[in-house]
């Protein structure tokens, strides 16, 4: 018996390699007229489609994607929700990878049930049976804005954030990040009748709405993202080698001549951290500058501390990091006091999260292993804080052996 079971396991060992596929899929990118809530929009889609195209792919199998872009602006397209190995693929545009690619929803490989997009604007009902349990997955596509979001009437379980598993709990009220993701199980367990999805309520509807926070009530925020943990004990990197203080900040800079700012009495935003704004380079990015020892594209002395102490900001702030960070620890609404909160941090359960809203006057502690060679961004996921300069990027030069060294660029490496 036990020999039968052994060669059984082989042969399900050997199949399960055997039957890993290689997937190929062309995404044209394109400006497409589309029509929402009774009006004809030109919308950017990915094959016509907006939200993009789904793929599904099993563990083990390989995905080959060709992009191009027919639109009339430089377009990013990067793994949204996916834990990426070590990748040592040529100049990875710069910051988010040469192999990298969009893609809206990637299934688990043992889904509960395949999600339904059934929540785009302007596509009117979302019909459903009584006492059955949907699986939703809510992403902020509000690049520029946090959200809370409901269900009138109808409690909320949230299982998993950023594509990775969470200890359930059951909440009233969301809040979404730009660019963050949550699923959640909902049962339709109220009367027969209709029940509004919100993000924002309108004081005009007549039907049932969802009780939201207000808009700026910072302690719902934080209650909803203290309340996400991973579902098991989690193993953090260890011991620390580096340890980095930033601090956000935002101020007002003179206007260039002859160009029109939105910033009072005609000025202009800037964002920092440590004092320092971000600047894209104009010339060569930063991977190739780097690479090729050339100067004067970027500078390696960004402050590891502030350099002066005063009141940061008045905002909450989204920050993203491109490699998914290993654990966030803490998430607090007061000043930093290392001889203190330290012993606070999370060090059991931290969830696994891409992108972490810092609340106003409140601070957000992450941990990660640099284990990917190359430049990557970390940056305000507010698409206009970018611009305003809050951003860093993180060089993480090569380790040892093959996984851990990156590839010279192709030679036929097209120049910015």
């Amino acid at each position: 018996m036990n020999s039968q079971h052994y060669c059984l396991l082989l042969c399900l060992l050997f199949f399960a390699q055997a039957s890993a596929d290689i997937h190929y899929h062309d995404f044209v990118v394109q400006a497409t007229p589309v029509k929402r809530l009774c009006s004809i929009h030109t919308t950017i889609t990915v094959n016509g489609q907006f939200p993009g195209p789904t793929i599904e792919v099993h563990n083990g199998d390989t995905l080959v994607v060709n992009v191009v872009n027919r639109a009339i602006y430089n377009v990013t397209i990067h793994w949204g929700v996916v834990e990426r190995q070590p990748d040592r693929r040529c100049e990875r545009g710069d910051t988010h990878g040469c192999g990298a690619k969009q893609l809206r929803r990637l299934h688990h490989q043992r889904p509960a049930r395949r999600p339904l997009q059934v929540l785009e604007p302007g596509h009117g009902d979302h019909p459903v049976s009584p006492d059955e349990t949907n699986l939703y997955r809510i992403i902020n596509a509000a690049m520029n804005n946090e959200l809370f979001f409901s269900i009138a009437g109808h409690p909320m379980t949230v299982v998993a954030t950023d594509a990775s598993y969470t200890k359930p709990f059951t909440t009233p009220v969301l809040m979404l990040g730009p660019g963050q993701t949550t699923d959640i199980l909902v049962t339709m367990n109220q009367p027969a009748g209709r029940y509004y999805i919100a993000a924002l309520a309108y004081a005009s509807a007549q039907a049932m709405l969802p009780l939201l926070p207000a808009f700026n009530d910072t302690f719902a925020a934080t209650a909803f993202a203290a309340g996400i943990r991973s579902p098991t004990q989690v193993k953090l990197p260890d011991p620390v080698d580096e340890d980095l203080f930033f601090t956000v900040g935002i101020g007002l800079l003179d206007c260039q001549p002859g160009k029109t700012c939105g910033g009072l009495n005609g000025t202009r935003f800037a964002e920092s951290m440590n004092n320092e704004s971000f600047v894209l380079p104009s010339k060569l990015s930063i991977l190739q500058a780097y690479r090729s020892g050339v100067p004067e594209v970027f500078t390696a002395d960004f402050p590891r501390a502030p350099p002066v102490q005063f009141d940061y900001t008045g905002a909450n702030v989204p920050r993203e990091l491109w490699q998914p960070v290993q654990g966030t620890k803490g998430l607090k609404l007061k000043n930093f006091d290392p001889a203190t909160d330290k012993a606070k941090f999370n060090m059991v359960d931290p969830p696994l999260r891409n992108t972490i809203a810092v609340p106003v006057n409140g601070w957000a502690v992450i941990r990660f292993k640099a284990d990917n060679p190359g430049v990557w961004l970390m940056h305000c996921h507010l698409d206009v804080h970018l611009t305003w300069g809050l951003a860093v990027v993180l060089i993480v030069e090569d380790g040892v052996g093959e996984l851990e060294t990156l590839e010279p660029p192709p030679a036929d490496l097209p120049p910015c």
